[in-house]
């Protein structure tokens, strides 16, 4: 299985690596998270069913399932037979909601 990351997602894994490494002042805990979050996400290859299916706030069932890395990073994706894709990276204090 390929995966994909939107622009969003990429854009979305800078800024959680910028705001650990310049914001909390800890690189290495940075890459630690980065890490965790794209291991997760590889692991998503052999079980891409394996996320929770995402329901919006009027119940209804969309095309995204996610996954929680670390506790504190949600990962939002839709998965085919032959392509995962990676919408948005967020943190679970957010409003992710609005981000999809």
């Amino acid at each position: 299985m390929k995966i994909e990351f939107s622009t969003e997602a990429m854009k979305d894994m800078r800024q959680v690596f910028d705001y650990i490494s310049d914001e909390l002042f800890d690189p290495a805990a940075a890459e630690k998270i980065i890490k965790r979050i794209f291991d997760r996400i590889e692991d998503l290859k052999e079980f891409p069913s394996s996320g929770k299916m995402f329901i919006d706030q009027d119940d209804n069932v969309t095309k995204y399932r996610y996954i929680t890395t670390s506790k504190k990073w949600i990962v939002f994706y839709e998965a085919s037979d032959e392509l995962l894709i990676v919408h948005r990276v967020v943190g679970a204090g957010q409003d992710y909601i609005n981000y999809l």
